[in-house]
């Protein structure tokens, strides 16, 4: 029987999964221009509350740490609005692989660096040239969801292949789907 997951752990997997279904759903909803740019920001945010329930369930604490005086004992940590200050997704890539740099860590790494400038910039229309780095974060999370925390805790179920209006695909699609 697998142990049983805390509620700070089963509130960031809920919350992972709300993420991604959304920024599944933003995705393939018709019409909007902005929906990779909505996309990214969504998925960002569930691979953040991915890592932060795999960290809970290893007994660590995502948060920041304050620094201490050496004169006093204990661990004090940084909080915003009386609350530990989470770690955000770019800390936890680096406390998860550490050394490593493997495929999964290089989307992230590049669709977290898209994020921000999303949020603080104005970017031109990304849907087309994006559907692959889109997809992969998509898939890999599903598989580190499963690998952690059991097919309960999948996507799949949840998801479903868009339909599509038109046989006309971009180059970069064809070859994602490739």
């Amino acid at each position: 029987m697998p142990a049983k997951l805390s509620n700070l752990t089963k509130g960031n997997l809920e919350k992972c999964r709300t993420a991604a279904i959304a920024a599944v759903d933003s995705y393939n909803r018709p019409g909007p221009k902005f929906r990779t740019a909505i996309y990214v920001v969504l998925i960002v945010l569930a691979w953040q509350a991915f890592f932060h329930a795999y960290f809970y369930k290893q007994k660590q604490k995502p948060w920041y740490r304050s620094r201490v005086s050496p004169h006093k004992k204990g661990v004090r940590y940084v909080k915003v609005d009386g609350e530990p200050k989470h770690w955000e997704l770019g800390k936890c890539l680096k406390e998860y692989f550490r050394d490593e740099n493997p495929p999964e860590r290089k989307n992230l790494e590049f669709l977290l660096g898209l994020r921000n400038k999303i949020e603080h910039r104005y970017l031109p229309q990304l849907d087309p040239t994006l559907y692959g780095e889109c997809q992969a974060a998509l898939l890999n999370l599903e598989d580190y969801l499963v690998s952690q925390f059991g097919d309960q805790y999948g996507l799949q179920d949840s998801l479903s292949v868009s339909l599509q209006f038109s046989r006309i695909r971009p180059d970069e699609q064809k070859s994602a789907i490739k």
